[in-house]
């Protein structure tokens, strides 16, 4: 009898299938919520209370506990050991998601149920005296995370803390009406772009190499230089494309965006004006400008632009042009040359269109000068000096 149970303890030994963290659905569920640096005060009154409410009607519930923190929380839920927690989990979700409506935008939300594997956890904490907590969440979510989710046995790596980066957009009221282009615009074309993509695989020394198009930015600075790069190629801005997207003729709405800027600005008088189009067909809101010759002193035209001014000022300076018209011409009036704008452009180019002989490209209006008479304005040699430099960085 001893021979015969130490033989079955022999094999039962090596036959038994032994586990250190058995399968075992612990009747509790964790909520994670993350909002960045919010106050403990209102995470309480926006974010946990509300959550608190909204799963107090799944199915089996019996005690919620909660913490909360500077832009975290911690819900825990305890159920009835008879439920079945992968339903209950579905129950919490469900409800979960009926309540993000009611939460800040940038709440994050993530719901767990409690199982062994929850417990094996390492902790690793990063500090630097020459980083800021910007670089340091970038060296984490970007060097350190990727390594450590490449492990074996690693499930979930979880960033916490630090400082995400942001950019400060002031938007312009009177330009957004101007080019007809909504706050929520903005915030779209941001979000669909600052992405890195790949174009394909590149075949190199017998391997495929997977390419990467970066089109991220992390600074004003770098904007900057991307963007004088372009400028000394010749280009007039950058263009901010989707990757996704693909070429069409025409507008191509948000998908594909100029980023532009002026190349220079000059003083000139205004010498005709016309009735413009639309809602300003009643208004002289087209203007013709001209520099002064620096040999004769005569005025020559330069260029044309309607656009930069509000209404109220096209208002105040059609009333001015029509009590100073010198001729009429159909819709346009030469007028007095008495008032002088400060037109920004993106490029000067050579033209037989205006008799200055130059012609501006993408012309705008600033402002009007009213510290200026027509005796200060530019001269044709100075645009002429723009003019060289312009084509001097030209292709």
């Amino acid at each position: 009898m001893i021979i015969t149970l130490a033989l079955v303890g022999c094999y039962l030994a090596f036959t038994v299938p032994v586990d250190v963290f058995p399968s075992t659905n612990f009747p509790r569920i964790l909520i994670g919520v993350d909002n960045g640096v919010m106050p403990i005060d209102q995470m309480m009154v926006t974010i946990t209370r509300p959550l608190e409410e909204a799963v107090n009607s799944v199915p089996g519930l019996l005690n919620v506990r909660s913490i909360t923190s500077r832009g975290s929380a911690e819900i825990d839920l305890f159920f009835d050991w008879n439920v079945d927690m992968f339903q209950t989990l579905q129950y919490v979700n469900a409800a979960l998601s009926r309540a993000q409506s009611e939460l800040p935008a940038t709440a994050k939300i993530r719901a767990d149920r409690l199982t062994f594997a929850s417990f094996p956890i390492m902790g690793y904490s990063f500090t630097a005296d020459n980083l800021d907590q910007t670089k340091l969440w970038e060296m984490a979510t970007y060097e350190i995370k990727p390594r450590l989710n490449r492990l074996d046995g690693v499930s979930t790596v979880v960033i916490q803390g630090g400082q995400e980066p942001e950019f400060h957009i002031i938007p312009d009221p009177a330009k957004l009406l101007v080019a007809g282009v909504t706050v929520t615009d903005i915030l779209e074309s941001v979000r669909r772009t600052n992405l890195i993509d790949s174009p394909g695989l590149l075949e190199e020394n017998h391997q495929l190499i997977l390419g990467l198009i970066s089109g991220q930015v992390h600074s004003p600075e770098e904007i900057e230089s991307a963007f004088r790069d372009a400028r000394t190629r010749g280009n007039e801005g950058l263009m901010i494309k989707d990757p996704n997207s693909v070429y069409s003729p025409g507008r191509r709405g948000l998908a594909w965006l100029k980023l532009k800027k002026a190349y220079a600005t000059l003083d000139c008088v205004v010498v005709g004006a016309e009735y413009g189009h639309g809602k300003r067909k009643n208004v002289l809101s087209d203007y013709t400008f001209a520099v002064r010759d620096d040999e004769t002193g005569e005025l020559k035209t330069i260029g044309k632009a309607y656009s930069g001014l509000t209404d109220v000022e096209i208002a105040q300076l059609t009333n001015h042009f029509l009590s100073r018209v010198i001729r009429q011409h159909g819709r346009y009036h030469e007028v007095a040359p008495d008032t002088v704008l400060e037109i920004a452009f993106d490029r000067l180019q050579q033209s037989t269109r205006h008799s200055s002989g130059m012609a501006m490209r993408f012309p705008r209006i600033l402002r009007i000068r009213t510290d200026k008479t027509p005796e200060q304005i530019d001269t044709i040699g100075s645009a002429r000096r723009l003019l060289k430099n312009s084509s001097a960085s030209a292709p």
